[in-house]
């Protein structure tokens, strides 16, 4: 049985990165592979610090690691 990996798409996003939202679900309306789930975090942070990142991934990470449906997990960033 071939089983397609199945890819947790993770954008974690901050109100500075708002001139970009409407290119970035562009983009990824026109990903080809189908096979994932794309989620979007909210930092409610004023300035989106480097340690909000860092909690923002680690957020996404316990998600992927919680739910075994997941092959793979690919950080995308809001402003790539």
């Amino acid at each position: 049985m071939n089983i397609e990996p199945k890819i947790l798409v993770a954008v974690p996003y901050h109100k500075e990165k708002k001139y970009c939202l409407s290119h970035l679900l562009k983009i990824i309306e026109e990903f080809s592979y189908k096979n994932i789930e794309v989620v979007m975090r909210w930092d409610t942070s004023q300035y989106g610090g480097r340690d909000n990142v860092k909690k923002q991934r680690e957020f996404f990470r316990q998600m992927v690691l919680k739910d075994d449906s997941f092959t793979h997990l690919y950080f995308l960033g809001a402003d790539f």
